[in-house]
């Protein structure tokens, strides 16, 4: 029973936040970029999940966003996209690793998946030409490694970044 109680816990942290020029409560439309390449594991989208989170964290706190996984290490091969959106801000979220957790069997994958435990972020704002950060933390995520366990810890971690931004007058 106390094994079912911590593998069901998750946590998520963001590091104090480093704010740089911009008018506080002028963003409209945020646009959303996930990279999850330097935390890959196998068949499981954990950049897709991440996504998803951020999407509806911003949606609970009436922010209008996009969101879009990266495919390329660089933010501005998604500038078209930002435009055409008419972004104020640009959030970009990547994964830069973490301690190596534990490796399971994945029947639909065929192979063995590494999950890492806990993971950690880069999370900065930018201005929407992509050309100044405006915000900047660090945040991290832990607690299992199954779908639904790490869904939780998504949604845990996407609530704090955007708790964090509304405590900074982001938006």
């Amino acid at each position: 029973m106390i094994a079912a109680v911590t593998l069901a816990c998750a946590s998520a942290r963001v590091q104090p936040a480093v704010r740089g020029p911009f008018t506080p409560g002028s963003v409209r439309r945020l646009y959303v970029l996930v990279d999850h390449r330097a935390a890959q594991v196998g068949c499981v989208d954990y950049g897709e999940m991440l996504r998803q989170a951020l999407r509806e964290a911003l949606a609970q706190q009436k922010v209008e966003n996009e969101s879009n996984l990266m495919a390329t290490t660089e933010p501005d091969a998604h500038l078209a996209a930002i435009r055409a959106y008419s972004a104020d801000l640009v959030l970009v979220v990547r994964a830069t690793g973490g301690r190596p957790g534990t490796t399971k069997f994945f029947p639909k994958c065929g192979s063995y998946i590494l999950w890492y435990d806990p993971l950690s972020y880069d999370v900065t704002v930018f201005n929407s030409a992509l050309d100044m950060r405006v915000w900047h933390a660090s945040a991290s995520n832990s607690g299992g490694g199954t779908s639904w366990q790490m869904r939780k810890r998504f949604r845990k971690m996407a609530v704090a970044i955007v708790e964090r931004l509304r405590q900074d007058s982001v938006f």
